[in-house]
């Protein structure tokens, strides 16, 4: 399943993947303390492993969804490995996919799509989803595909270029109990709807929506992926708020 076609093609995907050599080795020397988690967009490998103080640490990838939390302290570039044996017997990492975290924020959101040269490897992109970057209440679009749009959440009006963000924290009063959503295309002079719900105003609750290019369409077509968490505070005696 080619769910993730719009991410091999763009070349603003140069942003996300790791950077030159020399870039690369600066970004390496810097050690960072974050909590990630990781998103399977088109796979839930069982598999993965990443060193936690030099320490093998198995991953659970699921698919449409996000993990756990995973602590990390290290390199600013963390890489993603399997555990296999080598013609003599000793247990090697064979690399999967690597993320620069140096931007992500302190709870980066990895999303993993298989890469459809080698199916054996990863590419990643990274997303900064704590609540300082997206916070409860919000609906932050992502647009994963080659089409520019223009939304609308509840009359707010915004656009979303290929390879673009945009984060909306609608006005709502004790009237508003739903928004309307609405994505668009240009196509002939004309505004064509892609997308279009009312979803239910819940405070506690953030939004992802993922634009991607549909698998079996022409070019120029799309799919709407919607992810959904909800922020709560936790039990825990730092007494810090989480989502799930």
């Amino acid at each position: 399943m080619k769910t993730l076609t719009s991410f091999i093609l763009l070349a603003l995907w140069t942003t996300v993947f790791l950077p030159s050599a020399a870039t690369a080795q600066d970004t390496q020397d810097k050690t960072i303390k974050v909590r990630f988690r990781v998103f399977g967009w088109d796979d839930a490998p069982s598999d993965l492993h990443y060193a936690l103080r030099s320490k093998d640490t198995q991953i659970q990838v699921i698919q449409d969804s996000r993990s756990v939390f995973y602590d990390y302290t290290g390199p600013a570039v963390i890489a993603f490995y399997r555990l296999k044996t080598d013609s003599k017997g000793k247990i090697v990492r064979e690399i999967a996919c690597q993320a620069n975290l140096e931007k992500a924020g302190s709870w980066p959101l990895i999303l993993l799509a298989r890469n459809r040269d080698n199916p054996t490897k990863y590419d990643t992109r990274m997303l900064r989803d704590d609540l300082s970057s997206f916070p409860a209440g919000s609906y932050a679009f992502s647009n994963f595909s080659t089409t520019p749009l223009i939304g609308s959440l509840g009359g707010q009006i915004f656009n979303l270029p290929p390879a673009g963000e945009q984060l909306i924290e609608p006005k709502t009063s004790e009237d508003v109990i739903t928004l309307f959503a609405v994505l668009v295309k240009m196509e002939n002079d004309r505004k064509v709807p892609v997308y279009t719900n009312n979803w239910a105003i819940r405070p506690a609750r953030r939004t992802r929506v993922f634009v991607k290019a549909s698998d079996e369409s022409p070019s120029g077509l799309v799919s709407i992926r919607v992810v959904e968490s909800t922020v709560f505070p936790t039990t825990k005696e730092d007494g810090i708020t989480q989502a799930e």
